[in-house]
């Protein structure tokens, strides 16, 4: 049974990790000191669990710091869980805030597997607690023109949505805080969940059907990333139930500016018709008599190829969380972006199907 929407002012919010996506966390609730992010509405982070020193002195004066969440979850009065901690530690994180009563944000990627993400989902349900996951580039601008031309059909038919994540990051990247992302226990997927998952998440969400079949290769260039076992490079084609086929490559030994495109192609009247975006900007389209040009709308508050929207997808999610309505993203989106992930993974060269998983 779900409970009610949180009526108590400001709701109450708590961090869960204070890294490298805690802080983002932190501006885009309280806002920024130069005023250029303002607050979100109706709400405050009252409490973080963070339990590095280095990072914990880093949080503001007047917030209380836990040495860990489940120290906060006993002792804070806190409504809303940030779940801002290694992708190994979302799933027992999120279970805990959800038997605690507490409306829950997550980062991406949702869990390691679709399986861990769907016990996450049911402890949700259980509780009848909110839940709003992470996928900020879908309220991007540049994005939301492209979801709606596709859905417009001025697209015509969907044939083909093939993205690249072409980024270069170094050994100590991979070593840093504990080295985390580069262990496969800790952070599943590698380049795929660190630093393509967003593109995946728009590629399927631009499909707008359900994924079926993927063929896929890794690999691990070790010698520009000794010791991790995860992959730094993934490459290969994922096919949906509606006939859309998507190629994509991925990979963290190239690009160090961050190159993410990616192009749609239809057709309609016996034309092709295509828009192709770089970073956070339509930079080729036929569809349009002129090429559309969007302000970020904000500070990035992030990587800046991710866009602006990260406050947008927070705020929205506080509103859902006080009003009753449905998140903007929600766990069955978490759950269908890791099962594709899952059979990526699993392919080795081979097709796979999605709904194995």
């Amino acid at each position: 049974m779900a409970r009610p929407p949180i009526t108590s002012r400001p709701v109450r919010g708590a961090l869960f990790g204070y890294g490298s996506i805690g802080p983002v966390h932190m501006v885009c609730v309280r806002g920024s000191d130069d005023g250029a992010t303002a607050p979100v509405p109706d709400a405050a982070i009252v409490a973080v669990a963070e339990p590095d020193p280095a990072r914990a002195a880093r949080v503001p004066a007047g917030i209380a710091v836990y040495p860990d969440y489940a120290t906060l979850l006993r002792e804070a009065t806190v409504d809303v869980a940030h779940i801002c901690l290694p992708h190994n530690l979302h799933a027992p994180a999120v279970i805990a805030a959800a038997e605690c009563g507490l409306s829950i944000i997550c980062e991406k990627p949702m869990a390691l597997t679709a399986a861990e993400a769907r016990r996450m989902r049911d402890a949700v349900r259980t509780n009848g607690v909110g839940f709003s996951l992470i996928s900020q580039n879908r309220l991007n601008r540049e994005k939301a023109w492209l979801k709606e031309c596709v859905a417009a059909g001025d697209m015509g038919a969907l044939r083909r949505i093939d993205w690249r994540v072409d980024w270069f990051r170094s050994a100590a990247y991979y070593a840093e805080t504990g080295g985390w992302r580069g262990c496969d226990a800790q952070a599943r997927g590698g380049a795929l969940s660190n630093q393509a998952y967003h593109t995946l998440d728009l590629a399927m969400w631009l499909a707008d059907a359900p994924a079926r079949e993927v063929t896929a290769t890794t690999s691990i260039n070790a010698e520009l990333h000794p010791g991790i076992d995860v992959p730094d490079t993934l490459e290969g084609e994922l096919i949906f139930e509606n006939g859309i086929r998507s190629r994509f490559f991925v990979t963290v030994c190239g690009n160090p500016k961050d190159v993410i495109t990616i192009e749609v192609v239809g057709a309609q009247n016996g034309a092709l018709t295509r828009v192709l975006v770089d970073g956070n900007a339509v930079v080729q389209q036929n569809v349009v008599a002129e090429t559309p040009s969007f302000d970020a709308g904000g500070p990035a508050l992030g990587k800046a190829c991710y866009g602006s929207s990260h406050q947008e997808n927070i705020a929205r999610s506080y509103e859902a969380f006080m009003s009753g309505a449905r998140a903007p993203v929600d766990a069955e989106t978490g759950i269908r972006v890791l099962a594709v992930i899952d059979a990526i993974l699993a392919s080795d060269g081979r097709p796979v199907r999605v709904d194995a998983f």
